[in-house]
């Protein structure tokens, strides 16, 4: 049988020779690898996603997976709806438990794959379990959790489609929380780019009245980033957003551009970081000159 759910004919550590730095034994395993169904390396891909030990190769086959989803959707699509929500439910569960930060990040890359196919021309998700999935790692007590629905969020804002709007309340909610968290950095910065992202999709009106109080704690993480000189991610978010919706940003214009003049008068800082600060300063001064 070739379903999904087939057995796999695949000798054990196939994938480390993928993964091989020797030329010639990664591409004997491709050969090999190419030879297998694309159904059956689906199978593969999600069973060392969920088994493998090493954590570099649970990372490995979730690049592997999205990469073949991307690339051959059509094949998943035909598949029977139990097997397709077996596999769904499989990689929740699997995300729900990766400890390890880089797998963790390519699961979530593997997982907005999926949810980015799925969505019909209606706006339709046809997958409320990552919805509530989302929901249930906003408020949990780990972390990473929480991380794991904001990076699913910025990389797939339009992930709520058509029930966008009933749900609008819960998503204020999850991600006001986790822009005002107070014992982690990361969160906070993820919850920037998620909201960044999210705004992004909606019209400038909308955003004013919904979420007009996010901007002090938005600013607030960006100053946190910048100060931490780590991950300018969040920043370059910014940066997007204040071009597209200038006039969203007017309660803390005042505060943004006095902090961001600090930050360019102080050498301390290294020359990207003054640069990009900048960027968000000229952004503001093309996009909306009068609230300068």
């Amino acid at each position: 049988s070739s379903g999904i759910n087939a057995e796999c004919p695949l000798r054990p550590g196939l994938l480390e020779t993928l993964a091989s730095p020797d030329n010639e034994a990664r591409n004997r395993g491709e050969e090999q690898y190419n030879a297998i169904s694309i159904e059956q390396r689906i199978n593969l891909l999600l069973s060392a996603i969920d088994t493998s030990p090493q954590p570099h190769l649970r990372a490995f086959a979730a690049i592997l997976l999205r990469r073949l989803l991307t690339n051959s959707w059509e094949v998943f699509a035909v598949s029977s709806e139990e097997t397709q929500n077996a596999f769904k439910m499989k990689l929740l569960e699997i995300l729900k438990r990766e400890t390890d930060e880089s797998g963790r990040k390519k699961v979530c890359d593997t997982v907005s794959e999926v949810a980015r196919n799925l969505q019909d021309g209606d706006g339709n998700t046809n997958w409320e379990e990552l919805l509530k999935f989302m929901f249930y790692c906003c408020n949990s007590g780990t972390p990473q959790h929480k991380e794991s629905a904001l990076s699913i969020l910025t990389s797939v804002p339009n992930v709520f489609g058509s029930a966008q709007e009933n749900y609008l309340g819960l998503i204020k909610e999850m991600l006001f929380a986790s822009l005002n968290d107070p014992d982690h950095p990361n969160v906070r910065f993820s919850a920037i780019r998620a909201t960044c992202a999210f705004l992004t999709g909606l019209e400038e009106a909308e955003a004013k009245l919904h979420f007009s109080e996010f901007v002090k704690p938005m600013l607030k993480g960006v100053e946190d980033c910048v100060i931490a000189e780590d991950d300018d991610g969040p920043l370059k978010s910014f940066v997007e957003l204040a071009e597209k919706m200038p006039k969203f940003l007017r309660p803390g214009v005042d505060q943004l551009i006095e902090f961001a003049l600090r930050v360019i008068a102080n050498t301390n800082f290294a020359d990207n970081w003054r640069q990009l600060v900048l960027e968000l300063v000229i952004t503001i001064c093309e996009s909306a000159p009068a609230m300068i």
